[in-house]
């Protein structure tokens, strides 16, 4: 982290009832990324954090799982409390995607 930068931490939800699933040898299998990066007041950007999980929901298990969710946990650096921080989901499977701007809470 360099001098001047805060760390955003953000909890995305992700509704697995939403995510496209494919057949899997004992239930059901899918994937998605969450991305994440900040904008500046002055126009400046970060880098794009990516982070991928494939996953795997067995068959007497999936009724449950669809109601539920997954929680994904990252970190974005800005270097302004003014930033705005964009929050992306890419359902790899289902070829959608989900995106949220968010203002940092106040230091």
């Amino acid at each position: 982290m360099k001098r001047g930068q805060l760390r955003v931490s953000l909890e995305v939800r992700i509704p697995i009832g939403s995510l496209a699933l494919l057949p899997a040898a004992r239930g059901v299998k899918g994937a998605f990324s969450v991305f994440g990066a900040a904008a500046g007041p002055g126009g400046e950007f970060s880098d794009v954090t990516r982070q991928s999980r494939s996953f795997e929901i067995a068959s007497r298990d999936l009724a449950k799982a669809k109601a539920g969710h997954y929680t994904y946990e990252l970190d974005v650096l800005v270097n302004s409390p003014n930033a705005r921080v964009s929050v992306g989901v890419w359902d790899e499977v289902g070829r959608d995607a989900g995106f949220a701007v968010v203002a940092p809470p106040p230091s």
